[in-house]
């Protein structure tokens, strides 16, 4: 943050971790020029650190961290020993997800499938466009009969296991 030192940043962060926490992100904050941040900044309104500063309070960050038994396990995450975050490690390593909702991500049988957003509805999943990519092609496909089966499976069981939870 803009003002803040890089030994305040560490103090912070070490805060965290004595509160008994098992997993930080410490992620330095990105300004899209499409956001409200992006416009102030564009007119010199939004206070910023400079690379330096920022790299500088990261490093005091990841040493605090490390000093209390957390690893450094992805750029911006930390964790206690056995406590990394299973949503992240699945990513990388490129095993499947099944995202569901408006804007999800999916990654099965070899597909990355990302729903678009703003659905008005769960049943609309199966009408509106779902973005799929296999490898270097990319397709929108416009029903389910389109997409890897194992997607269409793994939601029936979903929608199998809430009837008989209801």
């Amino acid at each position: 943050m803009a003002g803040q030192s890089a030994q305040t940043a560490a103090a912070e962060a070490g805060q965290l971790a004595d509160l008994g926490l098992t997993h930080l992100s410490a992620y330095a904050l990105t300004i899209e020029p499409q956001t409200a941040f992006g416009a102030l900044a564009r007119k010199g309104r939004l206070p910023l650190a400079g690379e330096g500063t920022v790299a500088d309070a990261f490093d005091a960050v990841d040493r605090a961290l490390t000093e209390r038994g957390f690893d450094h396990y992805e750029v911006s995450n930390f964790a206690r020993p056995g406590r990394r975050c299973r949503a992240n490690m699945i990513y990388w390593e490129n095993r499947e997800y099944l995202g569901i909702g408006p804007s999800a991500v999916s990654y099965l049988d070899g597909a990355r499938l990302k729903v678009l957003g703003n659905l008005p509805s769960r049943e609309q999943l199966l009408t509106q466009l779902v973005f799929v990519m296999k490898g270097t092609q990319t397709r929108f496909v416009r029903t389910l009969n389109e997409v890897p089966a194992k997607f269409v499976r793994t939601l029936a069981a979903i929608a199998a296991a809430k009837e008989q939870a209801a």
